[in-house]
């Protein structure tokens, strides 16, 4: 077939090329050649009824064929346009929108039912029905969550009662140890638990729980109002975990000691210079002593987990993590001296313990 005809080929079947513009010889040079198939092949793209098999299919690209491969079929495109313009002709790629993970859909599920049983927009659970609405919302959480429920979390949750504490207020705590819920699980249950706002203790030990719910457990020791005693003793909770934890706890801290000089200016009677002073000593000594004195608060046992070595862990020193890792190099975020800096925060706070119960049955 002739360039500008169009009429099929002494091989049979009809083939389409795009005729050789008038007055325009083919060039010899094999780089001049290429340089005429880049031409060739803007002007298809700027026709949308020409495809690129149109251009490739010219004279040109029979003419200066090379020998291709068996089973692996040349293009003149690829055999003289370079690859960093083959890459300038690709599409270009989109950009995916950041899909919210499973953790932090939780996190943030659960800061807003604090923020909502706060001011008022969800009603928390009655002090004579505690039980049954914890229940109610557990369930509820598990079907949103599409979690099973666990049975023996399910009775535990039933089994709590109402006791009065030494303050003369109203608490309940909950024992979910050896319950083996798993990371989806806690979610639903701090979700349940959020509704108490009895609830000073919770044990959460022998959970099956990783640092993929670290997250949520720091959002629950931030925002519960009478939290006491978390215990999450014998879990796999490790350098993430213990950094969310420090972080929520921090945040609790500094919550509380403004809402306590909240209303020590607002009411005069509570307002005195001792008290004033007493609770500035403590934010100072908070800041600048080594291990400030002991306060009521929150405790939370880690007992049993890779950062309770040389205590209630089963190693006398931190984990090996990236021993040789390189300064600056990601890494090196997880070598021993970080475990033992983390470790030194976490007991400057004070409120940190490393006990460990055996939950073994005792050998016959």
């Amino acid at each position: 077939a002739t360039a500008d005809s169009g009429q099929p080929s002494p091989q049979g079947g009809a083939q389409h090329v795009l005729p050789l513009p008038e007055q325009q010889e083919l060039p010899e040079d094999e780089e001049k050649a290429g340089v005429w198939v880049r031409q060739r092949l803007s002007d298809a793209d700027a026709r949308e009824d020409v495809d690129d098999e149109d251009v490739l299919a010219s004279p040109l690209s029979s003419a200066h064929a090379a020998p291709s491969k068996p089973g692996r079929p040349t293009t003149a495109l690829a055999r003289e346009v370079p690859k960093a313009e083959q890459r300038q002709l690709s599409p270009p790629r989109m950009e995916l929108p950041l899909v919210p993970t499973f953790e932090t859909e939780a996190v943030d599920s659960l800061r807003k039912l604090f923020a909502d049983l706060k001011e008022g927009r969800e009603d928390g659970a009655l002090l004579s029905g505690v039980a049954q609405t914890v229940r109610e919302r557990y369930v509820e959480s598990c079907r949103r969550w599409q979690v099973k429920p666990n049975s023996l979390a399910l009775s535990r949750i039933e089994a709590t009662k109402v006791s009065s504490g030494v303050d003369g207020l109203f608490e309940t705590a909950y024992d979910f140890s050896m319950c083996h819920i798993g990371d989806r699980g806690a979610v639903c249950l701090l979700h349940a638990l959020a509704y108490d706002a009895h609830c000073v203790s919770v044990s959460l030990a022998s959970c099956g729980l990783r640092r993929a719910c670290a997250l949520i457990l720091g959002a629950f020791i931030e925002l519960h109002p009478r939290l006491n005693n978390l215990d999450l003793q014998q879990n796999n909770l490790s350098f993430d975990s213990g950094e969310s934890f420090l972080a929520s706890l921090q945040h609790r801290l500094n919550s509380s000691r403004e809402q306590s000089l909240r209303i020590a200016v607002q009411q005069p009677s509570l307002g005195s210079p001792t008290m004033m002073k007493q609770l500035f000593t403590t934010k100072r000594q908070s800041t600048n002593s080594p291990r400030p004195p002991e306060h009521r608060g929150l405790r939370v046992n880690l007992g049993g987990t890779p950062l309770a070595w040389d205590r209630s862990g089963c190693t006398v020193g931190p984990p090996a993590g990236s021993l040789w890792a390189g300064k600056g190099e990601t890494s090196a975020r997880l070598a021993p001296s970080r475990y033992e800096a983390l470790r030194q925060a976490l007991d400057e706070t004070a409120r940190f313990t490393y006990a460990r119960s055996d939950s073994r049955s005792p050998s016959p």
